[in-house]
């Protein structure tokens, strides 16, 4: 949980002071699979980076205390 809080600080301070320029994400594919992402822009990458920030930590929240439940054969909702 630690660390998602931790992701999600740096998320926001990248966001807030790197300047992102998502018009080269496509570089790295072959040129067969550069069209599935080249219409990505800086705005739609800044949004997803923010939700899947936002998400990550509730997730991650849930997810440890269902394994801690599961581990320790408690069955309390």
């Amino acid at each position: 949980m630690i660390l998602s809080i931790s992701i999600l600080v740096a998320a926001a301070w990248f966001l807030s002071t790197f300047p992102f320029d998502f018009s080269h994400l496509a570089d790295a594919l072959p040129a067969s699979l550069r069209f599935l992402v080249s219409w990505i822009g800086d705005g739609i990458a800044k949004v997803v980076m923010v939700i899947a920030s936002i998400f990550i930590v509730p997730y991650t929240t849930l997810l440890y205390l269902a394994v801690r439940r599961k581990l320790t054969g408690s069955t309390k909702g």
